[in-house]
């Protein structure tokens, strides 16, 4: 039997106490710490979204008799494609070129080193008044492809670029 019946009175209820206060979809931000890079929050005022990481643990089978067991293997994360509002008073897409090209530069041919390239970066969502309240910790990471988007003069609309980034790991912290 369900504990509140067909009331929602508990969902969002006037006055406080245990209650659940849904999480807003457009609460969040996105933080990109990389020496040398994104001055004035230059990114975490222009995101227009992104997804939260998703890890993947392999799962390794050990055989025995007629049977067999599962054990955790490796875990991975899948890239993250964020997607960015491009601003005319703000390089953006430089802010974005500038970092793809220490992990490929195109003019000499070179690979950027792993310390050289990974930052860290915080997904973090944020109650409705603006305080922290879960955030995930984005562990190494680097810009794998950046795409600066396309223009049209069919369809006006605002400018939007994708930087796929890659994470070596992730954790997840609530306030």
């Amino acid at each position: 039997m369900p504990i509140h019946g067909v009331s929602a009175e508990h969902i969002a209820p006037q006055g406080g106490g245990t209650a659940f206060e849904p999480q807003r979809t457009a609460n969040f931000v996105l933080q990109l710490v990389k020496e040398g890079f994104f001055g004035d929050n230059i990114v975490e005022l222009t995101i227009h979204q992104v997804p939260f990481p998703v890890p993947t643990t392999e799962v390794l089978k050990v055989p025995y008799g007629n049977e067999e067991r599962k054990v955790p293997g490796r875990t991975t994360f899948a890239d993250l494609d964020i997607v960015v509002t491009d601003y005319v008073d703000k390089d953006i897409v430089g802010e974005f070129e500038r970092w793809r090209r220490d992990v490929y530069d195109p003019l000499s041919g070179k690979v950027g080193l792993a310390k050289d390239i990974k930052g860290v970066g915080y997904i973090k969502l944020l109650e409705p008044d603006g305080s922290t309240c879960r955030q995930w910790k984005l562990i190494g990471v680097w810009p794998s492809k950046f795409d600066p988007g396309q223009v049209s003069m069919e369809r006006p609309d605002i400018h939007r670029c994708t930087l796929t980034l890659t994470v070596d790991r992730v954790v997840y912290n609530q306030k």
